[in-house]
């Protein structure tokens, strides 16, 4: 009989033939909850059932016969049609480069994209290194380049800040997002909108230039921020965050300050896109949970959206890595919102 990790890795791979992608552009998350559901506890039986049911909704891959190589991979970015093209050119690079080598080297030229596919592909990344999946790896590279939305180089900025909630606070205080949403179909629709706004982009920027330590002070202000809103951006700014600590030891260490920088962007827009809610919460005395994590995972495993299952699996996952309880009454709250 199969470990629990190789049962997982045969049940996706068994849903490969479907597309990164289906219907408006939304993302097909059934590798990512899959995983977030075993490491929760979820048995064979639930795994299996959570993706029969999930891919009912999804889109066979659509095969293309355009050949990517090293002279055009760039020119066809941002293009979704190429996503098989892209997974046939990056696996010929995991053999040729090996896996982690492969995603170093790409990602140094899609940093300015890290955020792209409301922080989707950066996650499904996360997700692979965590498994260990190299096809998977291989098929987040090739979701990075087909959703690439590259989003500048970030204008320096006029007024210098101490910390991010400083720099979340000016933006707040200085453009005219607050209690204003974005316009646009979808999250990275709306990221754009921001960005293109001279007036907020040259705030968009971290202070100093350590910007790897900057990570961990911005774990807790999405988090305060998901508190505060409840929202759906700012969902994904949370498992973004969590996903980009997992990428960085994957990427060249001179360029890990540049992609907490470039993500920062990233989600400082998609904070304005929801429009500017406040950044601390008060007391945090009234937001602790006496629930049991064991209690949150049965019943997050009974969800059938992915977006609570991911969640509260990161949740669980950045509580462990900041000692911060607060994670925990997120977590119990999103369970409590679909019973």
């Amino acid at each position: 009989m199969p470990s629990e990790s190789d049962y997982l890795k045969d049940l996706i791979d068994s849903y490969r033939n479907y597309s990164v992608e289906y219907y408006n552009n939304y993302t097909n998350h059934l590798p990512m909850a899959a995983c977030a559901l075993q490491r929760m506890g979820a048995g064979r039986n639930r795994l299996m059932k959570f993706c029969g049911e999930y891919a009912r909704r999804l889109n066979g891959r659509i095969q293309s016969n355009t050949v990517i190589d090293h002279e055009n991979w760039k020119d066809k970015r941002g293009q979704h049609r190429f996503f098989d093209a892209y997974i046939r050119f990056f696996k010929s690079e995991e053999k040729r480069l090996g896996t982690q080598t492969m995603v170093k080297t790409y990602m140094n030229d899609l940093l300015q994209g890290i955020g792209s596919g409301a922080f989707h592909a950066l996650i499904k990344l996360a997700y692979g290194i965590m498994t260990e999946d190299s096809t998977e790896m291989i098929e987040s590279m090739a979701y990075y380049a087909i959703c690439y939305l590259p989003l500048g180089e970030v204008q320096p900025n006029i007024q210098e800040y101490t910390t991010p909630g400083d720099a979340l606070l000016t933006l707040k205080n200085n453009t005219r997002w607050e209690d204003t949403t974005a316009e646009g179909k979808n999250i990275d629709e709306k990221i754009y909108s921001v960005i293109s706004d001279p007036g907020s982009n040259k705030y968009l920027q971290l202070p100093g230039d350590d910007h790897v330590n900057y990570l961990a002070e911005t774990a807790p202000i999405m988090r305060n921020i998901f508190i505060n809103s409840f929202n759906f951006t700012s969902l994904h700014m949370i498992t973004g965050t969590h996903a980009l600590r997992i990428v960085l030891p994957y990427m060249n260490e001179e360029k890990r300050g540049k992609a907490v920088k470039q993500f920062w962007k990233t989600a400082a827009a998609a904070y304005l896109s929801i429009g500017a809610p406040e950044v601390e919460v008060g007391n945090k005395n009234e937001y602790k949970s006496e629930a049991e994590w064991e209690d949150i995972f049965s019943q997050a495993i009974q969800s059938d959206d992915a977006h609570v299952i991911k969640l509260v699996f990161t949740c669980h996952e950045e509580e462990k890595e900041y000692n911060d309880p607060l994670y925990k009454y997120i977590a119990e709250r999103e369970v409590r919102s679909f019973i």
